[in-house]
């Protein structure tokens, strides 16, 4: 990944740029996934065709490509969250992979006979990751408020 601003080689999990300390995706000068110079007002990369979504904040920042939908995810985490369905549809791939795990420990678990108890843990997480999208407090992967 690269950063927005300068153009320089980020960490994917990183927060901000440590060349240029501007926060992740805050800008729109560099294509996040080859660094090649782009126009602000571009839809996608001409280098690399990938889609590239606006900065937080700016005036068009409605409707551009890639916007995920609070009600959506929202369901997600009520009805099939203990696959980790709304975390793979917001882009946090390992968060959706530890819900699984965690479903999965569960389900082995309930041949014991205490696995139940492991159930309503991660339902009850799904219930507050519900209720952090339906209260606009969560972002997608990218740092991008939902819809």
């Amino acid at each position: 990944m690269y950063c927005r601003n300068c153009g320089s080689e980020m960490a994917d999990n990183a927060a901000v740029c440590v060349k240029c300390g501007v926060s992740k995706g805050a800008a729109a000068n560099y294509c996040p996934n080859c660094g090649s110079e782009t126009s602000e007002m571009a839809a996608v990369c001409v280098k690399c065709g990938v889609a590239l979504k606006k900065s937080k904040g700016s005036a068009s920042n409605s409707g551009t490509v890639g916007e995920k939908s609070k009600i959506v995810a929202g369901l997600l985490a009520i009805f099939l969250g203990n696959l980790g369905l709304h975390e793979f549809y917001l882009g946090n791939k390992q968060k959706a992979i530890y819900k699984i795990v965690a479903t999965v420990a569960c389900l082995l678990l309930t041949f014991i006979g205490i696995g139940v108890i492991g159930f309503f843990a991660t339902w009850a997480w799904n219930i507050y990751d519900a209720v952090m999208i339906f209260m606009g407090k969560r972002t997608d992967a990218d740092g991008n408020e939902l819809s």
